[in-house]
C-alpha cells in the first residue's frame, strides 16, 4: 500500500508541476499573441504572421491550452486572408477548430474563409456548426446565423418559393425548415 500512496503523491507533484509549466507557456503565449495583435492592428502583416508562429509553436503539446492554440490560429488565419493567402487561411481556421470545438469565431473563421473560396454550402455548414457547439453569446449565436443566411443566399440551384419578397426571407425560412427535420 505505500508503494500506492508513493505514486498518488508522485501524481499530484507531476500534475502540479504541468500545471505550472502550462501556466507560464500560457503566459509567453499570451504576450507574444499580444504582439502579433498589435502589428496586426498596424497593418504590419507578416511582423503579425511572425508572433503568430511563434506562439503556436509554443502551444503545441500543450494538451490543457487548447483554447490559446485555436486563438492563435485564428488569429493567424486572419493575417493569411489579409495576405492574400486563403488555403492558409483555411487550414488554420479549421486547426483552430479542431483545437477546439467550442470556440465559436473558429468557426466564424472558417465560415468567412470558406465563402471567400465561394464555397457557399460548406460555408453555410460551418457557420450551422459553430452555431450549434459554440460557447457564444446569444448575441454572437445570432451573428453566426446571419453569417449562415448569408452564406445560404448564394448557394447556386436555390430555388425561392413564390409568396416570399425576396430571397433573404425565403432563405431564413429554409433555414427554420432545415432546424425543424
Amino acid at each position: 500500500m505505500l508503494v500506492d500512496f508513493n505514486n498518488w503523491i508522485s501524481s499530484i507533484s507531476n500534475s502540479r508541476v504541468h500545471a505550472e509549466q502550462d501556466s507560464h507557456v500560457k503566459a509567453n503565449i499570451n504576450e507574444i499573441k499580444e504582439k502579433g495583435n498589435i502589428a496586426f492592428k498596424n497593418k504590419e502583416y507578416k511582423e503579425a504572421l511572425i508572433f503568430y508562429d511563434q506562439a503556436i509553436t509554443m502551444v503545441k503539446g500543450c494538451k490543457n491550452l487548447t483554447r490559446e492554440a485555436a486563438i492563435v490560429l485564428t488569429n493567424r488565419s486572419i493575417v493569411h486572408s489579409n495576405l492574400h493567402s486563403v488555403t492558409a487561411a483555411l487550414e488554420d481556421a479549421e486547426e483552430a477548430v479542431m483545437c477546439d470545438q467550442t470556440w465559436m469565431e473558429g468557426h466564424w473563421r472558417r465560415g468567412q474563409v470558406l465563402r471567400q473560396k465561394k464555397l457557399f454550402r460548406e460555408s453555410f455548414s460551418a457557420f450551422l456548426e459553430g452555431y450549434w457547439k459554440g460557447d457564444g453569446t446569444v448575441s454572437e449565436k445570432l451573428n453566426i446565423l446571419v453569417e449562415a443566411v448569408a452564406s445560404f443566399s448564394n448557394i447556386t440551384g436555390f430555388v425561392c418559393y413564390r409568396g416570399f419578397e425576396n430571397r433573404t426571407n425565403c432563405t431564413v425560412y429554409l433555414i427554420f425548415r432545415y432546424f425543424e427535420s
